[in-house]
């Protein structure tokens, strides 16, 4: 599944250092406990005309789990990166265009889960990315999601409460423009990449919240309602956390 990791809980899907190979002072305790570095090569081969590639992942010099943790060198369509991660880690990496809204794609056009490697040694591995998700090209064919209703989006909506701009995707129940005047309760929704939408969604697959509401409302379950689901960012963590933005985050919705 796509990593959208809490800032605040990072350190939890972080790997440890590794000790240096030549310590600029005498080893320290620390040093001496630490796993032996070892170099990881990582090569892409991407699209003609892509941007900035960067390499993010579970070990120190990418964030960890940094969107933009590290630029991959190279301007054509080979890029590489090298890293250090410990002997015996589980390293886990992706491949971004600086954000999670642009992670790389896998071949059937979905993000694929992190990939992984079990570092026994110096590695090098490459990989092939025929392309990035592009948010944009799929709000403006929404149509192609599938979608039972239909869909409004407000793109980088600003908020004096908050800093980043986020999308803002509006969900309008089937047969909301045959209604005339008719009054609907609204939801509002966090994560709203998610709620509709496959392509975009961060697994691939979306929460199915059109269908539920369709089904339940047929159902006499519930009443038709429209759906406000705004889209998290790069700040998720701190704005979803009462100790942090969550005050200010909820005062925006």
């Amino acid at each position: 599944m796509a990593m959208r990791l809490v800032p605040i809980l990072a350190a939890a899907f972080a790997v440890a250092s590794c000790a240096p190979d030549e310590p600029a002072a005498g080893p320290s305790s620390d040093d001496e406990s630490a796993p032996e570095c070892c170099t990881v090569t990582v090569r892409a081969t991407v699209p003609e005309g892509t941007g900035t590639v960067y390499l993010s992942g579970n070990v120190a010099d990418l964030g960890p789990w940094e969107p933009d943790g590290l630029a991959m060198t190279g301007d054509g369509v080979e890029r590489i990166t090298v890293v250090q991660a410990p002997r015996g880690a589980d390293f886990e990496y992706k491949f971004t265009l600086g954000k999670w809204d642009n992670e790389a794609l896998g071949p059937d056009g979905v993000v694929p889960d992190n990939h992984r490697l079990v570092i026994e040694g110096d590695v090098e591995t490459t990989h092939e990315i025929a392309a990035f998700k592009d948010p944009m090209a799929w709000i403006e064919d929404w149509q192609g999601s599938g979608v039972e209703g239909q869909l409004i989006y407000w793109t980088d909506v600003a908020s004096e409460f908050l800093g980043p701009t986020r999308h803002v995707e509006i969900w309008l129940p089937p047969g909301y423009d045959a209604d005339g005047p008719a009054r609907y309760p609204v939801l509002y929704m966090s994560d709203g990449e998610n709620i509709v939408d496959p392509r975009i969604a961060n697994t691939g697959v979306d929460w199915g919240i059109d269908e539920s509401i369709v089904r339940l409302s047929a159902e006499g379950t519930i009443p038709p309602v429209i759906v406000v689901g705004a889209w998290s960012t790069d700040e998720r963590g701190p704005e979803y956390s009462p100790w942090h933005r969550g005050p200010e985050y909820a005062r925006f919705l």
